[in-house]
């Protein structure tokens, strides 16, 4: 055989060799995503992701979570381009939702989910399907599903939904479009509150007086009702002292003190005791280049306890922020949502997306 021949033959043989195994390697990096459990409230991980025997979530990304608040064994994921998924054991195994009247498509984006507190068989999902971002609504539990709004133009996603926990009848969504929409009858029909100059990704309502509303935008900071949506507050001059905490990912509210609200951002993380008067840095250990912070919880039993997702882990303070704990809950992915069980602090939720 020409000596010519064998370093052609062992170079192809090399790369067949590592063509045989790319496939093992691109399964095992999709193999780290859906969702993380700890159940000693953060100091252990583990990945639950089982369909049954053959099939599993491992490589789904989510992209949002909600609990039952009446029965917190069932679970909601919203999924980039898979759709939803429901879980009746904590976690434990999961269920493709099909829409029986074909509404829901199987390959939608799930941006936002919102139960309604009195009778969480009534759900609302911020959905991307056929190119447009459309609010669909479930009163059997995600079985069917009826379209309340859909967006005017192409590529932009109804990205937020929240309910009144007073009065369910009562909802609001964000857009990519800039607008900040209410309903008063169940979805139904609608009525625009104000368009934003910023696509607006998070709504949180003050729970002990639900005319108080807080908005986030992915750019242009903060901004506060204090009259369901009539005149608007502009917390975007207090922002500015902290570079980058006008593109907000993630806001969260104390549940026992609604003057306390944690932002997620570029920055990092600032807080607000006056409901918005002002602000100051939180001194958390993230490391500047896995920022931006993209998800924070706070525990309902003890609000000193509050978890941040940034990058791949997560990181708790038990002290309001003062001082901090770093996780690796065994993902390369970013952390896009955290959960914690609303009657059993210790178990908490994690969805991871790419």
């Amino acid at each position: 055989m020409s000596k010519k021949i064998i370093p052609i033959l062992i170079l192809v043989s090399s790369l067949v060799i590592l063509a045989g195994a790319l496939p093992s390697l691109r399964c095992s990096q999709l193999r780290d995503a859906g969702v993380f459990k700890s159940e000693d409230r953060g100091a252990t991980w583990r990945q639950i992701v089982k369909i049954d025997k053959k099939h599993s979530i491992a490589s789904v990304n989510i992209l949002s979570m909600a609990i039952n608040p009446k029965s917190p064994d069932v679970i909601y994921l919203g999924t980039e381009g898979n759709a939803l998924y429901k879980s009746k054991d904590k976690g434990e195994t999961w269920q493709k939702m099909v829409d029986e009247g074909g509404v829901l498509g199987g390959r939608a984006d799930i941006y936002d989910i919102a139960l309604d507190s009195q009778n969480p068989d009534i759900l609302y999902i911020a959905s991307f399907q056929d190119f447009k971002g459309r609010l669909l609504k479930s009163v059997d539990g995600a079985k069917t599903w009826k379209e309340t709004y859909v967006v005017s133009q192409e590529k932009y996603l109804v990205e937020t939904v929240e309910v009144d926990p007073y009065e369910p009848q009562t909802l609001y969504i964000g857009t990519d479009q800039g607008g900040f929409l209410q309903s008063r009858d169940y979805g139904e029909t609608w009525k625009v509150l104000r368009w934003f100059e910023a696509k607006i990704n998070k709504i949180v309502i003050d729970t002990y007086d639900t005319r108080k509303i807080f908005i986030s935008t992915r750019e242009n900071g903060i901004f506060k009702t204090e009259d369901k949506g009539i005149t608007w507050h502009e917390q975007k001059q207090a922002l500015h002292y902290f570079s980058g905490a006008g593109k907000v990912r993630a806001l969260a509210m104390d549940p026992k003190d609604s003057n306390i609200l944690y932002s997620g951002s570029d920055y990092g993380i600032i807080k607000t005791y006056s409901g918005g008067a002002s602000w100051e840095g939180v001194n958390i250990i993230i490391p500047p280049a896995d920022l931006p912070v993209t998800s924070i919880a706070v525990d309902s039993f003890n609000t000193s306890v509050i978890y941040v997702g940034s990058g791949s882990n997560i990181y708790k303070t038990e002290d309001g922020g003062v001082n901090w704990q770093v996780k690796d809950i065994g993902t390369t992915r970013m952390i896009k949502t955290i959960a914690i069980d609303p009657n059993n602090s210790n178990n908490i939720y994690v969805g991871v997306s790419k």
